[in-house]
């Protein structure tokens, strides 16, 4: 659940979602433009709440009025005394998400683990909104390209160098991690 977008499917209007997200994130749910954004701002975000112990249907799961950045902020500056901002924590959450990529990186987990099942390119959805739809494995290479820019992530979906330079996790590369691929 940490990379679901719902807020995607409860009709926003489109331009209120590209606003929320930072980017084109298309004319509906079903649209693949901008779906890599939306998938990556979660997980991000859920890494904070999950570090905070905030319950991610209290967050910004299904609605961008809940609890976002800023409220965790305040919580935090309230309980803690901590002086965060939301800059701060946006930054913890892509430093704990690249921790754990690092993690599943060294135990040989790269892009050759990062698809679907067959059946979800290969068989129509049976039944609800997108009946007869499949995903389609040409627009699913794209979006994980996407995807993996955005995280700052190599093309097998290894952390670059720059991205744990940025986010000061130098110290955690072993040669597993290097030589995953």
């Amino acid at each position: 659940m940490r990379s679901r977008p719902s807020a995607d499917v409860v009709n926003y209007p489109r331009d209120l979602l590209n606003k929320f997200y930072g980017g084109d994130v298309g004319k509906d749910f079903k649209d693949y433009t901008g779906k890599a954004r939306m998938v990556w701002w979660h997980e991000l975000f859920n890494a904070v709440t999950d570090s905070v112990g905030i319950c991610r249907l209290a967050g910004v799961f299904s609605s961008i009025n809940a609890i976002g950045y800023v409220d965790i902020c305040k919580l935090l500056q309230k309980i803690l005394g901590l002086e965060m901002t939301d800059q701060d924590l946006y930054a913890l959450g892509e430093r704990i998400y690249t921790t754990e990529r690092l993690f599943i990186n060294r135990e040989g987990i790269s892009r050759k683990d990062d698809y679907l099942p067959n059946l979800y390119y290969d068989q129509p959805i049976p039944d609800g909104p997108t009946r007869g739809e499949h995903i389609d494995r040409e627009k699913f290479e794209t979006l994980l390209d996407d995807y993996y820019q955005l995280h700052g992530w190599d093309e097998i979906g290894i952390p670059t160098q720059a991205t744990l330079g940025r986010l000061n996790l130098d110290a955690f590369v072993c040669e597993e991690v290097s030589q995953c691929a």
